[in-house]
């Protein structure tokens, strides 16, 4: 079971997602591709926090990690904040919130414990 803190922070990311998104303007009856200016801040400390979150409870070989990545990785976050980009990142929170509540992510600490591990018996294997 992963940390009752890590699956907290989940919830509240989730949360403060669906209010970055509630924030788009809509032209002509669609979405606007850019938030205003005024709210890159917030959305990019927001997209810190997520792309943090999924460094501390997916391991990089994930599809969670790897496409966290991948859509930090978007060349239109340099200019701004695409409503496309919160959206992708808010679903990933969702998928990897199911995930946790069903049990199938394990502690971080295990993670690491469980690769410091493997680590030192290929050090043992090799220098004995």
């Amino acid at each position: 079971m992963i940390d009752q803190d890590l699956q907290q922070r989940c919830d509240e990311l989730i949360a403060k997602g669906r209010q970055i998104v509630a924030q788009i303007r809509y032209f002509q009856g669609s979405p606007t591709y850019w938030y205003r200016n005024e709210e890159i801040a917030d959305i990019q400390s927001w997209i810190a926090s997520v792309g943090n979150f999924f460094r501390l409870t997916a391991s990089p070989d994930t599809y969670f990690y790897q496409e966290c990545n991948r859509i930090l990785e978007d060349p239109d976050l340099r200019r701004g904040a695409p409503f496309h980009i919160v959206q992708k990142l808010l679903g990933l929170l969702q998928s990897i919130k199911l995930e946790i509540e069903r049990g199938l992510l394990k502690k971080a600490e295990y993670l690491f414990i469980a690769t410091t591990f493997d680590d030192f018996l290929g050090h043992a294997s090799t220098y004995h």
